[in-house]
């Protein structure tokens, strides 16, 4: 999946990424992005219950150690850890109201 394609799909789900998304985006750019699930309405595509989950691999492992150090805002944890790889990145938007929709969706889709 390319970095447009993902932009794409937020982009029609009425979602844009703050700058912490962007600069993560910013990480995988040299990687391997594969759309792993999907889950969203038809019916509300901008407002309605939407997750997405992304598998990325990157080509240089340490980039890993980076991306952690990025989300927790720890850099021990990258060394503890020290993570190989691959990432799964979930983006999620659900109002309570549709928390059980978007359950089911899932447990049909991974199913």
């Amino acid at each position: 999946m390319p970095r447009k394609q993902l932009e794409d799909v937020l982009y029609e789900q009425g979602i844009t990424l703050n700058t912490t998304g962007q600069k993560l985006l910013n990480l995988f750019v040299d990687g391997e992005m594969v759309c792993e699930a999907l889950c969203c309405s038809k019916s509300d595509s901008k407002g309605g219950p939407f997750l997405m989950v992304v598998k990325v691999s990157l080509p240089q492992k340490d980039r890993f150690e980076v991306l952690l150090t990025e989300l927790t805002g720890d850099n021990k944890l990258g060394e503890l850890f020290d993570p190989s790889g691959p990432a799964y990145v979930r983006v999620l938007r659900c109002r309570p109201a549709f928390w059980k929709v978007l359950k089911q969706s899932c447990v049909k889709l991974l199913a």
